[in-house]
């Protein structure tokens, strides 16, 4: 639990950058960002709002490109990266 105070200000502030960065979107691109984030895969996403597999590709790497730049990551700085992100019980640390 040692970790847990250095944690919040980044959550919060992740929170309050993401829904800041997701603001930015129309309502559809909205729901299929949610989706995505949800796990669904891109066929069931593409089904769900009526486009194609592909075109769901295409919008993962435009969210994904879009989310970089919103928080100043170049993408050859996130393709350069060693850094694995893994899940633990108190959100994402850098392993």
């Amino acid at each position: 639990m040692e970790g847990i105070p250095q944690l919040r200000p980044r959550r919060a502030a992740f929170n309050i950058d993401f829904q800041h960065w997701l603001s930015s979107f129309n309502h559809r691109d909205r729901n299929i960002i949610a989706s995505l984030a949800a796990g669904e895969d891109t066929y069931t996403v593409a089904d769900r709002f009526g486009t194609t597999p592909s075109r769901v590709s295409e919008l993962r790497r435009q969210f994904e490109r879009s989310w970089e730049s919103f928080q100043g990551i170049t993408c050859s700085a996130a393709a350069a990266s060693d850094t694995v992100l893994e899940r633990d019980d108190d959100g994402l640390e850098g392993a």
